[in-house]
């Protein structure tokens, strides 16, 4: 009884650990004259990252930027 209560623990304690590294990030794209681009735009599901705005990114032909 003891070892199944201490593995439902474990498991709940893991679990929990992993939804607060995952998350949703919702990112935009710019082109260079900095104009929305939809098809490139969207929800990046289950990121794991602390901060969505470390996805943001730049190069010459555009940007995202993530929140």
């Amino acid at each position: 009884m003891r070892s199944i209560l201490l593995m439902l623990g474990l498991a709940g304690f893991l679990s929990v650990l992993c939804s607060c590294t995952k998350k949703d990030c919702d990112c935009t794209y710019y082109n260079s004259a900095g104009e929305e681009v939809p098809s490139y735009s969207g929800i990046k599901e289950e990121m794991r990252v602390n901060d969505c705005s470390e996805l943001n990114t730049s190069d010459t032909t555009g940007y995202f930027i993530c929140k």
